[in-house]
């Protein structure tokens, strides 16, 4: 009979969580109302794109070795503001003569008319 009680009151609590009622200290529900929701999104998004982008950044650098790279990947990863914040302050520069993928794109030219002709056989 207990596990049914408990049973009974997980499945309200989820019916509550699904129609947008947090639970509130003393069993009690709360609803979210939109001012509320408004600002978790507006500190909540921006925080998580940070977060991401943080993360994204620190693996994807290639002029990072691998003991620094998992260093900051797992600060980012515990403290994930604070560890953002402070990855963006500390970490260290590109060098701007370093070749990145986009300068390929850039240098390659692009054919002419008449190649692109001579190419599909016209």
């Amino acid at each position: 009979m207990a596990t049914s009680r408990v049973a009974i009151k997980r499945g309200k609590a989820l019916t509550e969580l699904v129609r947008g009622r947090m639970p509130a200290p003393g069993g009690r529900s709360y609803r979210m109302n939109w001012w509320e929701f408004f600002f978790v999104m507006l500190v909540l998004l921006p925080v998580m794109v940070l977060w991401l982008g943080c993360v994204i950044d620190a693996i994807s650098r290639p002029d990072l070795g691998g003991l620094p790279k998992a260093a900051w990947v797992l600060f980012i990863l515990v403290l994930p503001v604070f560890g953002s914040l402070l990855y963006i302050i500390l970490r260290p520069r590109q060098v701007m003569g370093s070749p990145t993928a986009m300068d390929d794109v850039w240098s390659t030219p692009s054919p002419t008319a008449d190649e692109r002709a001579r190419h599909i056989g016209i």
